[in-house]
């Protein structure tokens, strides 16, 4: 068998990229997810083994490789995981100060998720053109405070980006995030005009973005170096995340939960809870733990644990 790396994905057929450059489009082996209802566990950045076969001129996929990393979400429309990459370093959340404007709770959900999924995130502001610069510096702030690395862009600046950005990217494999309309993709177009990639203006009457990336697509920009765009989206919900999985995401928490006087402290009410402690000393960002505390209710609100 031979080993490729998932480059794009559409209904029922999968591309992949063998080491050569070779690019192969392949289907699943029936059996692979018997026990499955769903069909799409294979994402862009698997690393999978599939056999050659003449059958159509198409490939089968026989196995997955373990994932190091993965970006997931609930399913818009059914009980289950969609995992939306697999396999990248870093997911760099696209926000636009301005049409779109930003949602607090849409950027928690992909701050955690991306925790959860063993991805390093970071948060890159858009169409600062077109808002003064005490938004940005507000929305700069946020993200700081939670210990976040943060650059703001105006799309339109191709040596900004192309200086901001590909420092950050070189030899990783990255993913953008955001919603419709952010401007990720005339972003990475400007790291590399030759991605050509569509783009489509906000429409008027939602203030929301026209979904022109329809799948999730990755882009060699250099050797060792490659970015996943995704479709833009409207909503990201975490999916079967309980309330203990949230506590132990948390990077800066990691360390000190070990001294909570219980073992499955979630640091709200806890006694003796060493995170709250932290955070009352200066030791723990207070924004981090509000954003926190934000998440949890909102799980608790909206599922079971």
């Amino acid at each position: 068998m031979k080993q490729g790396t998932v480059i794009k994905r559409t209904k029922g057929f999968y591309y992949l990229e063998e080491e050569e450059g070779n690019i192969v489009e392949c289907k699943i082996k029936g059996s692979l997810f018997k026990d499955s209802r769903y069909n799409n566990q294979v994402a862009v950045g698997d690393v999978v083994y599939f056999q050659e076969t003449t059958e159509n001129g198409l490939g089968l996929i026989y196995e997955i490789m373990p994932r190091k990393s993965e970006l997931a979400r609930q399913r818009p429309t059914i009980n289950a995981a969609q995992v939306i990459v697999a396999n990248v370093d870093s997911l760099f959340m696209v926000i636009s100060l301005k049409a779109p404007a930003p949602k607090v709770h849409f950027i928690y959900q992909i701050l955690i998720a991306s925790w959860l999924g063993k991805i390093t995130p970071y948060a890159i502001l858009t169409k600062t053109d077109l808002v003064d610069s005490s938004e940005i510096e507000k929305w700069t702030n946020l993200f700081q405070d939670i210990g976040i690395v943060v650059h703001s862009l105006s799309n339109l600046n191709q040596e900004e980006v192309q200086s901001t950005m590909i420092p950050l990217l070189e030899g990783n494999s990255s993913v953008f995030v955001g919603m419709s309309g952010v401007g990720k993709s005339t972003l990475l177009n400007n790291l590399n005009s030759a991605l050509a990639i569509r783009t489509n203006q906000v429409s008027d009457k939602y203030q929301q973005g026209q979904h022109t990336t329809t799948l999730a697509v990755r882009y060699a920009l250099a050797d060792s170096t490659y970015v996943v765009d995704t479709p833009g989206v409207r909503h990201f919900s975490l999916y079967n995340v309980t309330l203990q999985q949230l506590a132990a995401s948390v990077p800066a928490f990691q360390e000190g939960s070990v001294y909570c006087k219980h073992k499955d402290c979630l640091h709200i009410t806890e006694p003796k809870c060493e995170i709250k402690k932290r955070v009352k000393a200066g030791e723990i960002s207070e924004a981090l733990y509000e954003t926190y505390t934000y998440t949890m209710q909102y799980l608790k609100d909206n599922y079971k644990s």
